[in-house]
């Protein structure tokens, strides 16, 4: 009896030993599945994730999810197929993405086995993200953001529309944001001038004129818009301005929501908020202006160009042949 007892003790151990040595991080095959509840940001996500042929050995498997937005998650998987021919582990989680500054999101999945992480069995999806066009890589622009006129001088002014659409290409390329738009001019939105208020294409208004909105149907990748022409007055004080609102609207603020049958109910506003920005009408004094020396000069001298400091002014004057570089012939 002493000899048997003997012989068990020694084989214990070695079973014991195949039991907790034995798993590693090979696998058979690999699948995942990620659904994306919707386009515009916050995006909720479900993904799945599946690991078949583990060599898990007994030992704890978990999956372990990187979002790519700094967010992680170690989840435990479930024994969904205990076969010895599949023996399958599956884990399902969810996450939110908020618009940053990617359209585009690669979460990673790793297989992580008795607290090894798996490096090998990596699998990955790709989240994209939209948002309105004043986030997420968009920007409501108006070119110039200040127009500035002269003291004493009055002008004809026309912003241009310089928006940077959100995730349309060369920003998002596999799911471009690039359905309609709706932009709006608002005048006056901010006035501090005083005398006769700026006309509209040369017609008085009263303040704030709230222009047409309109449509750019899709896809459509840019504007090109400009506003109307606003007539200055030469009788405006330095310092004094008139402000521009532009208006926007994409798919995920859409001006007409498809989901609410008809038209707007606020024709002015829309269905939904618009996303704004502003430029101004300024005021300025004369800058001085300090023009460089010229040499002596022949009568066959070539043409050359005058500078100026500072520059980006306009040139003119007997022998200016180009007002924009100030060349002198």
């Amino acid at each position: 009896m002493g000899r048997i007892r003997t012989y068990l003790i020694l084989i214990l151990p070695v079973v014991v030993s195949l039991n907790i040595y034995s798993q590693d991080c090979s696998i058979v095959s690999k699948a995942n599945d990620i659904l994306p509840d919707r386009l515009c940001s916050p995006v909720g996500v479900v993904w799945e994730v599946i690991y078949r042929g583990v060599n898990d050995g007994g030992a704890s498997v978990e999956i372990f999810f990187e979002w790519d937005d700094g967010d992680t998650d170690l989840v435990p998987a479930i024994n969904s197929d205990p076969d010895p021919d599949i023996r399958e582990w599956r884990a399902t989680t969810t996450h939110t993405y908020i618009a940053e500054d990617n359209c585009n999101y690669h979460p990673l999945a790793t297989l992580v086995v008795n607290g090894v992480e798996c490096t090998s069995s990596e699998q990955e999806q790709i989240v994209t993200v939209w948002d309105d066009d004043n986030h997420n890589g968009g920007e409501v622009y108006i070119a110039p953001a200040v127009w500035p006129i002269c003291f004493g001088n009055g002008d004809n002014v026309q912003f241009s529309d310089e928006t940077i659409f959100n995730c349309v290409p060369p920003q998002e390329n596999d799911v471009p944001n690039t359905d309609t738009r709706w932009i709006q001019w608002v005048y006056g939105t901010d006035i501090t001038m005083t005398g006769a208020p700026v006309t509209i294409n040369g017609s008085p208004q009263v303040y704030p004129y709230y222009g047409s909105v309109i449509t750019l149907p899709g896809p459509v990748t840019g504007s090109g818009e400009v506003s109307e022409i606003m007539n200055v007055a030469n009788d405006k004080l330095v310092g004094q301005y008139f402000e521009v609102t532009l208006r926007y609207w994409n798919f995920c603020n859409p001006y007409d929501d498809p989901n609410i049958a008809g038209p707007p109910a606020d024709p002015v506003n829309g269905d939904h908020e618009p996303v704004t920005n502003t430029a101004i009408i300024l005021i300025v004094a004369y800058p001085r202006v300090t023009i460089e020396d010229v040499p002596p000069l022949c009568t066959t001298s070539g043409d050359f160009n005058l500078t100026a400091s500072p520059d980006g002014g306009t040139w003119s004057g007997t022998g200016i042949v180009d007002a924009q570089s100030g060349t002198f012939s």
